[in-house]
């Protein structure tokens, strides 16, 4: 109770005591209801972690794993996916085709995972990278890991031909660079270089 701020706990109340009056109007009363519920076990996941973190001997380490587990558990359903072009029951687009150079439309490999859309697939990732990204920074003995799920990361965000994602990558990339320059964790020339691979992504 203490480690839950009191505007918090208003905060989901007043949010809760909405959602149902909301229903008044809802024009699908089911999808309504649904909502509502869906409202209610994001918020038992957000207080569950917080009574979790208040058991944790290092909290900050907990978080940066368990964020890149989320991420470290799919890339082999995702390699999967792209290399045999096949996808698990739960994918929800199966026609996807994109305008290739020549003009003609030809179908897209992408990986989806469980999410069942690549879009959320690749939205999950991008809420997975900067604890990775941090990781690199925070963690020093398996450093080689983080890169290898940074690598993993780009690709999939490259195949599954994520604008938006690639663009998010970069600004993360930037700012992670920063840090890592201002730190010294990174000499000169290795600066130098993602830099420029930023600025071409970018471009």
């Amino acid at each position: 109770h203490k480690a839950i701020p009191l505007y918090v706990g208003l905060f989901f109340i007043i949010w809760i005591v909405f959602s149902v009056i909301s229903l008044v109007w809802s024009p699908d009363r089911g999808s309504g209801i649904k909502a509502v519920a869906y409202n209610l076990c994001s918020i038992a996941v957000y207080l569950e972690l917080i009574l979790f973190s208040l058991k944790a001997k290092n909290p900050v380490r907990s978080i940066l794993s368990g964020w890149t587990l989320l991420f470290a558990l799919t890339p082999v359903v995702a390699l999967w996916e792209i290399f045999t072009n096949q996808h698990l029951p739960m994918n929800v687009r199966d026609d996807v085709s994109i305008m290739s150079a020549t003009g003609h439309r030809v179908w897209m490999i992408y990986a989806s995972v469980t999410y069942g859309n690549y879009n959320t697939y690749v939205l999950i990732i991008l809420y997975c990278l900067p604890f990775i990204l941090a990781s690199i920074a925070y963690f020093r003995r398996i450093k080689i890991w983080y890169w290898i799920l940074l690598v993993g990361a780009i690709f999939v965000l490259l195949v599954n031909s994520s604008r938006g994602g690639v663009g998010c990558l970069c600004l993360m990339g930037m700012v992670m660079l920063m840090f890592f320059a201002k730190n010294r964790l990174i000499n000169r020339f290795v600066f130098i270089l993602i830099l420029a691979a930023i600025c071409g992504g970018i471009i």
